[in-house]
């Protein structure tokens, strides 16, 4: 999984007793696909790639050696509900696709989320797990079809207020959508060329959410200045790997994954594996990552933005770079 996403999705494979395996992002800010084979190990169980700040990761590549390998690619699309990779939308590509319905995401309910798959397998265990295994199967009072399919599920049920909700908020993704590209074009395309000054890798602009648009300045003293005389500007702009709060969506503030953290005595999930093959875990491992972070600048954008608030945006940036790069 990437060095850059939310702690989460780390916690999730060490509950399930799971060896998290942290690789570098690169310009993408999307899971690198030769990082991601370099760290394969013949433990490996899963690829998880995070389509993150709203943008597809390099499916093709990471589909191509997930088949090579014989192993399942998991899509994490909290943060990039309704984009897409080359027409198909993300979370239908990969063996899995994990959505979440956070206040803070595309598409909020408050909190829940659901999973898309066209595995009939796994989807029957995934119900079975987020409702504590006692119903979904074709036949609930039935003896189990195959080895797997009875097992002690947990209880993550959204209510029925929150699904509805969801379900008002996913039917309105695409004019949102239309929304986010709109401004993020206007935008870019107001900011003047500058030396030094460049932007997010995007692995399909057509399918991006455009949520943000990101920069990327030389380095990270110019980054903290930009951003500073940014927010003078009235810009909407936030960096990641200078903040004083721990951003628990970079991997050198995941006390519980480096530390080696478990909830029981037993030391579980990493007293499963003998300590020669743990993943060596250190808060410079990704040093690519924490630069490309670092050198960030990220241009929060609404879906509701105007002209007006797109051309002062960009005007705004057009001011600082000129100061700042000129």
């Amino acid at each position: 999984m990437p060095a850059y996403t939310f702690f989460a999705s780390a916690a999730g494979v060490a509950a399930c007793n799971g060896i998290p395996v942290i690789a570098e992002v690169d310009d993408s800010l999307t899971l690198d696909p030769e990082a991601a084979e370099r760290a394969l190990t013949r433990r490996t169980k899963a690829i998880v790639v995070v389509h993150m700040r709203g943008a597809a990761g390099q499916m093709d590549a990471l589909l191509d050696l997930a088949k090579r390998k014989g192993l399942p690619l998991v899509e994490d699309v909290a943060q990039a509900a309704g984009g897409s990779f080359r027409g198909k939308r993300l979370g239908s590509l990969g063996t899995a696709g994990c959505f979440s319905f956070d206040h803070y995401k595309i598409l909020s309910s408050g909190e829940g989320g659901f999973i898309t798959t066209d595995d009939e397998w796994l989807y029957t265990r995934a119900q079975s797990w987020h409702d504590t295994a006692a119903c979904w199967r074709p036949d609930r009072f039935a003896h189990e079809r195959r080895e797997g399919e009875l097992f002690a599920g947990e209880n993550y049920r959204m209510s029925e207020l929150q699904g509805a909700v969801a379900m008002a908020q996913i039917r309105k993704t695409d004019t949102m959508l239309a929304g986010y590209r709109r401004a993020r074009d206007l935008i870019r395309a107001g900011i003047d060329k500058f030396p030094g000054l460049g932007f997010r890798r995007l692995t399909d602009p057509a399918g991006d959410t455009a949520i943000c648009l990101i920069l990327y300045l030389p380095t990270a003293d110019l980054t903290r200045r930009a951003i500073e005389e940014l927010h003078a500007e009235g810009v909407p702009a936030g960096g990641v790997y200078d903040s004083k709060v721990r951003d628990w969506h970079i991997y050198t503030y995941w006390d519980h994954i480096i530390e080696k953290k478990c909830v029981a005595a037993d030391g579980l999930p990493w007293s499963a594996v003998p300590a020669a093959e743990l993943p060596k875990y250190s808060r410079d491992m990704c040093p690519r990552t924490l630069d490309l972070l670092g050198r960030s600048v990220h241009i929060e954008i609404n879906h509701n933005y105007g002209d007006e608030d797109c051309h002062a945006i960009a005007g705004g940036i057009n001011k600082v770079l000129h100061h700042l790069l000129r």
